[in-house]
């Protein structure tokens, strides 16, 4: 699958968005629909690793670059993807806060070779948008 990719304007400060989305580190269902599970394997302070249950159970790698304001979730061991989603927040020269959210997935099976791109999309489009309506409550 190619690479997708989704900015969304936020209007709050880079602090305040960087503190909804690590909460949904530890909350993913504030963001994720049917989270039915979500436990912390390893905890440092560059890197969490869970286990979350969803439709699937899979682990997790978020690794969190504070000082550049980024989170990159990799799949470690989903049962149908590979990859990684990768959360940027900058600062526009009109001083305006950017969600910047990539989508990097391959699909590991050919049984779930028909999903197609706009899916794709659409997830990491409703990800980024979910973060935006955390962070403007």
């Amino acid at each position: 699958m190619p690479v997708s990719n989704y900015s969304v304007e936020i209007n709050k400060t880079v602090d305040e968005v960087w503190n909804v989305l690590t909460d949904t580190i530890y909350h993913p269902e504030k963001c994720i629909v049917n989270v039915y599970s979500n436990s912390i394997i390893e905890d440092t302070e560059k890197f969490v690793v869970r286990k979350i249950a969803t439709e699937f159970t899979y682990k997790e790698r978020i690794e969190m670059d504070y000082d550049n304001r980024i989170l990159k979730f990799v799949l470690l061991n989903h049962p149908i993807f590979r990859g990684f989603t990768y959360y940027k927040i900058i600062k526009s020269e009109q001083d305006k806060v950017i969600l910047n959210v990539t989508l990097d997935w391959q699909i590991k099976t050919d049984n779930y070779k028909n999903f197609s791109e706009d899916l794709f999309h659409k997830f990491i489009k409703n990800s980024a948008k979910n973060i935006k309506e955390l962070a403007e409550i």
